[in-house]
């Protein structure tokens, strides 16, 4: 059947229906178009600019394993809605009396995701209360753990979108399947404040909302004055600590550079003996070779002995062969000189009868 679209506008049905389905569970959408024949379900922007997804021909099998499947009657299966099944379908019905075509929109939901949402100054729980210098700037990190494709994050100070000084980042995972954003507020609090951050996401309904909240308050600085001597005591506590940091991290990096070198020993020794091994391989290759090689030699100069003598018994055979062949031929004259005389004692006779006396 031919796949062209030829097709005037009074055969385009010009309703458009819109589908909303859910993101991970199973779909059926009926054929707009009455009919019967078979069916052909396109996707793209227009029907002229569309690719096939499924059809289903009159006296085919309908095969259910397909992402995509056309019934007998012309409904679409979905197997498994994704979000990128989103998009504009046309239905066509073809037939030897009629064609007739069909559109219907299809719109994805978002489902819920399994997600963590949380900020870094609340140790990973959703809320928490924060005490903060209101000298100082101080910056708070949202961040939403396998988060969906569309979503983003936004921050509140009670009802108020916080618009200036945020930090957007997105980090993809290794197999491309989920991906970690954070959102980052820096600012100055000069008073309490309660900042939420919320996961937005296009594709999900208003139920699927989270939010992570920080109460904010003030810090209350202690202007008391240490004695001097505590100052020092805690001074020289301090530089000692840090000389043992020192040595420790000193030793560490000795022992580490110990243990380098007597595992390059090992490897050194075990190349050395790796390689002693092979030399004696290709020795013992070398004299089996050799021995080889000298038996070849042996065994070529006994073929040479061989052809030699072989080479004196023929000679020999030719010698006696042609000695032979000068007595056959001695032989042959004699007997011809032998016939040669009892013709011409026959002819001699016959012309000359010898005189019989009574």
């Amino acid at each position: 059947m031919t796949s062209a679209y030829f097709v005037s506008h009074s055969e385009i049905d010009r309703s458009t229906t819109s589908v909303l389905l859910k993101e991970g569970q199973s779909a059926e959408i009926s054929c707009m178009t009455r009919g019967t024949g078979d069916f052909f379900w396109r996707k793209g922007e227009t029907l002229y600019n569309s690719i096939l997804v499924a059809s289903f021909t009159v006296g085919d099998v309908s095969d259910d394993s397909q992402p995509y499947s056309v019934t007998v009657n012309g409904t679409l299966h979905v197997k498994s809605v994704t979000l990128k099944d989103e998009g504009n379908y046309f239905c066509r019905v073809s037939s030897t009396e009629s064609e007739c075509y069909g559109e219907v929109k299809i719109l994805v939901q978002a489902s819920l995701r399994n997600f963590d949402l949380a900020i870094d100054r609340c140790d990973r729980e959703s809320s928490c209360l924060l005490y903060l210098d209101p000298s100082q700037f101080t910056s708070l990190t949202c961040t939403a753990l396998n988060a969906s494709p569309l979503m983003t994050l936004k921050w509140f100070n009670g009802s108020k979108e916080i618009i200036e000084g945020i930090q957007q980042n997105e980090i993809l995972t290794q197999n491309g399947t989920s991906r970690d954003i954070t959102s980052t507020v820096v600012a100055v609090y000069g008073h309490p404040a309660s900042l939420t951050c919320q996961a937005v996401d296009p594709k999900r309904s208003n139920d699927d909302v989270r939010f992570a909240h920080a109460q904010v308050e003030m810090k209350v600085p202690v202007h008391e004055t240490l004695p001097s001597w505590i100052i020092v005591a805690v001074t020289l506590a301090g530089c000692f600590i840090v000389f043992v940091i020192f040595l420790l991290i000193k030793a560490r990096a000795n022992r580490k550079k110990a243990r380098e070198i007597k595992e390059r020993k090992e490897e050194f020794s075990l190349l050395s003996v790796e390689k002693d091994r092979e030399i004696t391989e290709l020795k013992g290759k070398l004299s089996q070779t050799e021995e080889e090689l000298k038996k070849k030699r042996e065994d070529a100069h006994q073929f040479e002995v061989n052809v030699h003598v072989k080479d004196t018994e023929l000679r020999n055979i030719c010698n006696e062969l042609r000695e032979l062949k000068e007595d056959l031929t001695k032989k042959e004259r004699e007997l011809n000189h032998a016939k040669g005389q009892k013709q011409c004692s026959t002819l001699l006779n016959n012309v000359c009868p010898m005189k019989t006396y009574p």
